[in-house]
């Protein structure tokens, strides 16, 4: 899943997947050790932790900046 660096969300990244979105997302769960609940509550309220960002960041190979960029006030 790695590829050259990109400027995309991972609320992006995860809709545009050309391959498998369960597949992606279970390798997530089993990287983090975490549920499909909890994955999917993470993704809808982008409460990851910085641990978990990391992780994401390298199975993506995207900078966890451009993954969860700072929302703008």
């Amino acid at each position: 899943m790695k590829g050259k660096k990109q400027n995309i969300s991972f609320e992006d990244y995860f809709e545009n997947l050309k391959t498998s979105h369960v597949a992606f997302r279970d390798e997530i769960c089993e990287k983090l050790n975490i549920s499909k609940e909890t994955f999917y509550l993470r993704k809808k309220t982008g409460n990851w932790t910085y641990p978990e960002k990391v992780v994401i960041s390298q199975l993506t190979g995207i900078a966890i900046d451009d993954l969860w960029p700072e929302k703008k006030p």
